[in-house]
């Protein structure tokens, strides 16, 4: 979840630090479950 919300611009992404590609990791969020909820 924190991973969309970075995305969004609702959380710095500076509190994902595991995801060093951001492009690919919006394309991938939308098929997550969490994405949905």
């Amino acid at each position: 979840m924190d991973i969309i919300l970075a995305g969004n611009g609702e959380l710095k992404k500076e509190a994902v630090p595991e995801v060093s590609d951001w492009e690919k990791a919006k394309h991938v969020c939308p098929g997550c479950q969490a994405y949905y909820k």
